[in-house]
C-alpha cells in the first residue's frame, strides 16, 4: 500500500512490559527484519497501553493512515476492558484513516512455555502471599488495639508494596483477595461475608475500589519507570557512541570504545570482524574481548552472507548473538558479536541498541575507508606533482648539454675535421644520431609534462593538413630507413583551425610508432573530413595490437608486451593529449587481416580553400 501511494511507512512495536515466549520473540524479530527489508522504518516504543502508545507515535510522526489487525481469540481479561484496542484506535484516530485487516488463526502457546512463565514468577507471588498472610496474622492478633479501619489502611499499604514487585494482574488479584479477607476476618459479623452496618458497607466498597485503583496505578508506574530507565539507558549508549566516535581517528579506537560500552551496559564480551576486499577474515579484530571458536565462525559467515542476526550456544559461558555491520541494505562491512549469559534471544530493546551500535560502527568504517582513499589520493597527487617538478628540472638540465653536443658534432662534420677518415666520420654520425634520439626523448618528457600540468596552451590558426603531413614526413625521413609511406589527402580537404606545431608533433608520434612496431611493411596516412572537423588515420601492416594492450596502450610509460626495445612509451600519450586539447581524441584498433589502425579526430572549425 505504501509503495502504491509513494509514502513512507513505519513498523511500530509497543512494548507493554509483558513477558513473551522465546518463539514469540523470534517471530517478532523476523517480522521487524522483514519490514526493514521491505523499506520500513522500525520504531520501538514503551507503553503500558498499546492503543495509547500507537496513537502517540502516530501523532508525533504525522501519520495519515494506520494499518492494524483484528484481535484474535478473545481473553477473559477483555471483560475488564471497556473497548478493545482496535475500537479505541478507531475512536481516538481522529482524521487518521484506519485500515483493519482480518486476523489469521493464531498459534496456541505450548504447555512448556506456560510452565516456564509460571516458574519465572513463583518467587514474586510467594513473597506477596507471605506478606499478605503476615499482615493478616499480625493485625488479627492486635485487632482489639488497632480496629478494623486501621487494619484497612495497613492492608492498603501492603497493596502498594505488592505493586512494586508484581505484575498488573497479580496486583489486582492481591487487592481483591485482601478486600475479601478484610471483610471476612475484621468486619462485624466476623468470619462471614455479611455486612450489617451501612458505614461498614461503604467502607468495604471504598476499600475495594481504592485497593484496585492503587494496585493498578502502582503497577503502571513501575512499568513506566522501567520503560523510562530503559529509554535512558538507550539514550546514554547512543549519546556516548555519537559523542566519542567523532573524535576517533581509526577503527581500532572505535572498536575498543564500542567493546567498553558493551561491557558497561550489557556486562558481556564482544567480538568484531571487519571485512576486507578479500571478504570476511577468520581472525577477529584485535579490539575484541572474546573470540569465537572455529565452529562458531559458521554463524559469523551466515550473518555476513545473509545480512541477518544469528545466535549460537557457546558451552556454559553463554550464547553468541551476531549482527551484521550494515552500511546499506546491500553492503555488509563486517560482523559484530556479543557473548552473554543473560536472556537470549535478547529483548527487542536490547537488540535495537546492539543494531544501533553496529550501524554506528558501519558509518565509522566507511568514513575511515573514505579518509584512507582521500589520503592516498593526496599522496598520489603530491607524488605526481613532485614527479613533474623533477622531470621538468631534469629535462631542462639535459636540454642544454644535448644542444651543445649536437652543435659540436655538426660543426666537426661540416668542417671536415676527419677528412678522409671514414672511421671518425662514422663515430661522429653515431654520436649525432644518439644525441638526436636523446633530444627527442627529452622533448617528449617536456611535452608530456606541459600537457599534464595544464600549462600547455594551443595557438590556433588556419592551416592545411597537407602542409602538416609534409612537415611530419620530412622530419621522420631519416628514421624511416626508406620505408614506404603512402599519403592520401584529398585536394578539396578544407582548411582547419588548429595548432600547427602540436598537431604535427602528435602525427609524428603516431607515424613513428607505426614505423617502429610494424616490421617492414608499408605505412599509410589518410586525412579525411569528419562529421565535425577532420580525422587523420595512420595504418600499418604489422602484427597488430595485443588484446591485453589495446586498453592501456595510451597510458603513460606503458609499453606493450611484444614492443621492441627503445622508447619510453610516451608517444601515444602525447598524441592523445594533443588531440584532447583540441577537443578530440585518439582510438586504436586492429585491421583485417593484419596491422593496426590509429584514428585521431580533431573536431575543429573548417573553411573551404576556395574562400581564402
Amino acid at each position: 500500500m505504501a509503495t502504491n501511494l509513494g509514502a513512507h511507512w513505519i513498523a511500530l512495536f509497543v512494548d507493554t512490559g509483558k513477558k513473551i515466549s522465546v518463539n514469540e520473540q523470534a517471530q517478532l524479530k523476523n517480522n521487524l527484519d522483514l519490514a526493514v527489508r521491505l523499506g520500513a522504518e522500525v520504531l520501538v516504543s514503551s507503553d503500558t497501553d498499546v492503543s495509547r502508545g500507537l496513537m502517540r507515535i502516530a501523532r508525533q510522526r504525522n501519520a495519515w493512515k494506520l494499518i492494524i489487525g483484528k484481535p484474535g481469540k478473545g481473553s477473559w481479561k477483555d471483560f475488564f476492558n471497556s473497548f478493545s484496542p482496535v475500537r479505541r484506535v478507531i475512536i481516538e484516530s481522529g482524521k487518521i484513516d484506519v485500515v483493519v485487516l482480518r486476523a489469521e488463526k493464531g498459534r496456541e502457546q505450548t504447555g512448556e512455555w506456560r510452565k516456564k512463565s509460571r516458574s519465572s514468577r513463583w518467587k514474586e507471588r510467594l513473597f506477596a502471599s507471605v506478606m499478605l498472610i503476615t499482615v493478616i496474622v499480625v493485625n488479627f492478633k492486635f485487632l482489639y488495639i488497632a480496629g478494623p479501619r486501621s487494619v484497612a489502611l495497613i492492608l492498603l499499604l501492603s497493596v502498594v508494596i505488592a505493586g512494586l514487585v508484581l505484575d498488573r494482574w497479580s496486583v489486582l488479584a492481591y487487592a481483591f483477595v485482601s478486600a475479601l479477607l478484610w471483610n471476612f476476618i475484621f468486619l462485624e459479623p466476623r468470619f462471614t461475608f455479611n455486612i450489617r452496618h451501612i458505614e461498614d458497607a461503604i467502607m468495604f466498597f471504598m476499600y475495594f475500589f481504592i485497593a484496585i485503583v492503587t494496585g493498578s496505578l502502582t503497577a503502571r508506574i513501575r512499568n513506566q519507570e522501567r520503560a523510562s530507565g530503559l529509554r535512558e539507558e538507550q539514550l546514554a549508549i547512543l549519546y556516548s557512541m555519537t559523542r566519542e566516535f567523532a573524535s576517533f581517528r581509526n577503527i581500532d579506537d572505535a572498536a575498543r570504545h564500542l567493546g567498553s560500552l558493551v561491557g558497561r551496559f550489557f556486562h558481556a564480551e564482544s567480538v568484531f570482524y571487519i571485512a576486507t576486499d578479500d571478504g570476511l577474515p577468520r581472525t577477529p579484530h584485535p579490539a575484541s574481548t572474546a573470540f569465537p571458536s572455529s565452529d562458531d565462525f559458521s554463524s559469523v559467515l551466515e550473518t555476513f552472507d545473509n545480512r541477518k542476526p544469528s545466535m549460537r550456544a557457546h558451552g556454559e559461558s553463554g550464547r553468541w548473538f551476531f549482527v551484521p555491520i550494515l552500511y546499506s541494505p546491500e553492503k555488509t562491512v563486517g560482523v559484530f558479536g556479543i557473548l552473554s549469559a543473560g536472556e537470549y534471544p535478547p529483548s527487542i530493546d536490547k537488540a535495537t541498541i546492539i543494531e544501533a551500535m553496529a550501524a554506528q560502527l558501519a558509518l565509522f568504517i566507511e568514513r575511515d575507508k573514505a579518509d584512507q582513499i582521500a589520503e592516498k589520493g593526496r599522496l598520489m597527487e603530491a607524488s605526481e606533482k613532485l614527479y613533474r617538478v623533477i622531470l621538468n628540472s631534469i629535462s631542462h638540465e639535459l636540454k642544454t648539454p644535448l644542444s651543445a653536443i649536437k652543435g659540436s658534432v655538426s660543426t666537426l662534420v661540416e668542417s671536415g675535421f676527419y677528412k678522409g677518415e671514414s672511421g671518425g666520420l662514422s663515430l661522429l654520425a653515431g654520436i649525432r644520431s644518439s644525441a638526436d634520439r636523446l633530444a627527442g626523448l627529452v622533448d617528449n618528457f617536456l611535452d608530456m609534462s606541459r600537457i599534464e600540468s595544464g600549462r600547455l596552451s594551443i595557438n590556433t590558426d588556419w592551416n592545411d593538413m597537407e602542409d602538416i603531413i609534409g612537415v611530419v614526413l620530412e622530419r621522420i625521413e631519416k628514421q624511416s630507413n626508406g620505408r614506404q609511406i603512402d599519403v592520401m589527402c584529398p585536394d578539396d580537404l578544407p582548411l582547419v583551425c588548429l595548432d600547427f606545431t602540436l598537431v604535427a608533433q602528435a602525427l609524428y608520434c603516431l607515424l613513428h610508432n607505426a614505423i617502429v612496431h610494424s616490421g617492414h611493411g608499408p605505412v599509410c596516412i589518410t586525412a579525411a573530413p569528419a562529421e565535425k572537423g577532420v580525422k587523420v588515420i595512420v595504418e600499418d601492416a604489422g602484427a597488430g595490437i595485443k588484446r591485453e594492450d589495446i586498453e592501456r596502450i595510451f597510458d603513460k610509460f606503458y609499453r606493450g608486451i611484444s614492443a621492441k626495445a627503445g622508447g619510453l612509451g610516451l608517444g601515444l600519450s602525447i598524441a592523445r593529449g594533443v588531440a584532447e586539447l583540441h577537443g578530440g581524441g585518439v582510438i586504436a584498433e586492429n585491421r583485417e587481416p593484419s596491422g593496426a589502425r590509429f584514428i585521431m579526430t580533431l573536431p575543429v572549425e573548417t573553411r573551404l580553400k576556395s574562400s581564402t
